[in-house]
């Protein structure tokens, strides 16, 4: 520290010196100190001193000198800045969101404060986007200053996403340059804050909805002209010396593939033997009608038909309510293929297609049907003739 001397300016009236006039300039001190180790956070009290080495002044004034030693009091701040905090006014907040960011414990000796959004908490920090703000440190160790999220830290965000405020400085401690840092939790959230004037904001939110698959089935349905769903009976036939033709109607097979695979399907039919008369005249021979004399041309369709889903988007109850289920296409009927026209077979030959998906399609629910006719030859008994016909489906 160092005290510049005083200054006395004293006129003087007939060679004179007129001492009550006299101009003085105090004495003014300036300079440093070193806080020592130790000293607690807070105000502390300082006493500066220096001795009195000036000559003693001999002039007309009743004190013969004004030798003494000078003294001053005052007072300084230490602040620990290893406990430096920072902290926002808010939690969370979207694009153009702004933050009030204050802090405490810094140092006012050293640069300013860098603040930053930052993806990791703690050191090494891993800095995000390119919005950031600065604050000069007050004596007092504090600062404040205002971040704004910007659409370099909410880009591709698709919800909530926790983060960090950092502010940084380049502080001086013992003499020696060091770097303070410390962190804040914040939240970066999907949509954007509109700033005056009427700006707009643009908000891009993903949504998803899980689809389960679950199983592949198939039920037989009634049809008209049979009296169960599990029963066929084709029309009886009059013995004319000729060859006869019994038609009927296969009972509608529903297939429903749920398994969301799309992996396609087929159903197959074969008999398990002939058409046997259930009360025989004569030979055996004349009793059974052989099973390829039975043949079908399949057909195929959706099992429910209706307009497609964006036209039910304004349907009351859709896609869920007391009205139930969207009204709609059960599936894609392209994708599906009915069998060709063919005779049946008995376990001694090849089992034949009703319908079938190709891989890579069939989801959905569809009716297989067929058109039937049994061939009846003139030569045998009369009677009731039956046999079974399994119907099998094949997931792929």
């Amino acid at each position: 520290m160092t005290i510049s001397a005083a200054t006395y300016d004293v006129p003087v009236t007939g060679g004179v010196p007129q001492w009550g006039s006299a101009a003085i300039t105090p004495p003014a001190m300036s300079g440093s100190f070193t806080v020592p180790a130790g000293v607690s956070p807070g105000q502390t009290a300082v006493a500066v001193y220096e001795p009195n080495s000036s000559p003693a002044f001999t002039g007309n004034s009743p004190n013969s000198s004004f030798a003494g030693d000078l003294s001053a009091d005052a007072a300084f701040t230490s602040i620990d800045t290893s406990q430096a905090t920072v902290s926002t006014d808010l939690a969370n907040g979207p694009d153009g969101a702004a933050l009030v960011v204050t802090g405490a414990s810094w140092d006012p000796q050293g640069g300013q404060v860098a603040v930053e959004f930052s993806q990791s908490p703690t050191e090494p920090y891993v800095m995000i986007g390119s919005d950031h703000a600065t604050a000069a440190v007050q004596p007092n160790g504090a600062f404040a200053t205002v971040l704004v999220v910007g659409p370099s830290e909410t880009a591709g965000l698709s919800g909530p996403d926790a983060v960090s405020v950092v502010a940084s400085q380049q502080a001086v401690t013992g003499g020696s340059p060091t770097t303070i840092q410390a962190s804040s939790p914040f939240t970066l959230e999907v949509g954007c804050a509109s700033g005056a004037g009427g700006s707009t904001c643009n908000v891009l939110l993903s949504l998803s909805a899980q689809v389960q698959g679950s199983l592949l089935s198939m039920s037989e349905l009634p049809t008209t002209g049979n009296p169960s769903a599990t029963e066929v009976v084709l029309s009886s036939v009059t013995l004319s010396g000729q060859f006869g033709d019994a038609v009927g109607r296969l009972s509608t097979v529903l297939v429903n593939d749920d398994r969301g695979t799309l992996a396609g399907w087929t159903v197959t039919g074969q008999l398990e033997g002939p058409f046997v008369n259930s009360a025989p005249i004569g030979p055996a021979a004349d009793n059974q009608i052989a099973a390829d004399y039975l043949t079908w041309d399949p057909s195929v369709s959706l099992a429910t038909t209706g307009a497609a889903p964006g036209a039910n988007a304004t349907t009351p109850g859709c896609p869920s309510g007391p009205s139930g289920p969207c009204p709609g296409p059960s599936g894609t009927l392209s994708e599906v293929s009915a069998g060709a026209a063919a005779s049946l077979h008995d376990p001694t030959g090849a089992p034949v297609v009703l319908c079938s998906a190709a891989s890579g399609g069939g989801g959905g629910s569809f009716d297989c049907a067929a058109v039937l006719s049994l061939a009846v030859p003139p030569q045998i008994g009369a009677g009731t003739y039956g046999t079974v016909l399994d119907l099998v489906l094949v997931g792929l």
